[in-house]
């Protein structure tokens, strides 16, 4: 990992050889000595992947440029997120435990009881139908934001409940701040969770190893579906989303397709960003759906 103390020009990762990836701007791709090196640019951070005679020239040239650069050794923590590798079992873990206290403890939940599901409708009662505080309005909004970006970046079993509970962000109820509550109690009994990548996997039958896959499924509704679906690749999910369909859609089968059209759209940027960095999936992508009629 390397930091710097200003952000850095395109000109100077183009005059050293590399190349922007089209389907991500924060990722850059280049080859030397036969041998793959990407780059992920956070504003002044850095994340790279390179054998390590590429990276002291990276660095010296850097130096050479006027930049102040910092190294910050072997990746464990970037944008938040803390990375452990295991180089024996070929294993790289993403983790954002520390994270995920902190939001517990900012909604002082450390010692309520915890649950095993984010969300829970509940019967609605005249008090649970009334309008929030402007107090608890403000933290609704502050702790959706703070679990947004830990779904976002590693944990996918939370998407679901932020992208229902994100719908209320302008004028949320009491049952709305009450399953947000629940949803944070449901973090606490799950801050360990992580993303595992490499290692000891198996992918299903019939499909080769380290090969993308992804699973997707709809929740019909006679207004607008649900649509959710997670990408796979080295064991651990890469990709995921769920969110409210742009569509009215008739029937369950509709739904189903909906949704199946939308994760193949995912499946087919992933696939161009995976061939713009040399690691092209030659293969078809398999999509698991669990409804006949629309496979």
């Amino acid at each position: 990992t390397l930091s710097l103390h200003d952000a850095l020009p395109i000109s100077v990762l183009v005059g050293f050889g590399l190349r922007q990836v089209p389907g991500d701007q924060c990722l850059w791709h280049g080859v030397f000595d036969g041998k793959s090196v990407y780059i992920l640019l956070q504003v002044d951070d850095f994340l790279v992947c390179s054998p390590e005679e590429w990276y002291n020239k990276f660095v010296a040239y850097l130096w050479s440029k006027g930049f102040e650069v910092k190294d910050l050794g072997l990746a464990s923590r970037f944008i938040n997120v803390q990375i452990t590798q295991n180089p024996e079992l070929g294993m790289v873990t993403l983790s954002q435990e520390h994270y995920a206290k902190e939001i517990v403890k900012s909604c002082k939940l450390e010692k309520c009881s915890d649950k095993a599901t984010p969300l829970n409708i509940p019967q609605l009662s005249p008090d649970m139908l009334k309008k929030c505080t402007k107090e608890e309005h403000s933290e609704y909004r502050r702790v959706l934001g703070e679990v947004m970006y830990l779904q976002t970046m590693t944990r996918p079993d939370l998407a679901q409940a932020c992208s229902f509970l994100s719908q209320f962000l302008e004028a949320p109820l009491k049952w709305h701040y009450v399953e947000l509550r629940r949803m944070i109690r449901y973090i606490r009994a799950t801050v360990d969770r992580c993303l595992v990548y490499g290692g000891q996997y198996e992918n299903p039958k019939g499909i080769a190893h380290g090969k993308m896959i992804c699973y997707v499924d709809s929740s019909w509704d006679a207004n607008r579906s649900v649509s959710g679906f997670i990408v796979y690749r080295c064991g651990g999910p890469i990709h995921w989303s769920s969110r409210k369909q742009k569509m009215t859609t008739a029937s369950t089968a509709e739904a189903e397709i909906v949704a199946a059209s939308d994760a193949t759209k995912a499946v087919l940027a992933l696939r161009l960003i995976l061939r713009d960095l040399g690691l092209e999936e030659t293969d078809s992508t398999v999509l698991f759906e669990d409804n006949q009629a629309a496979i």
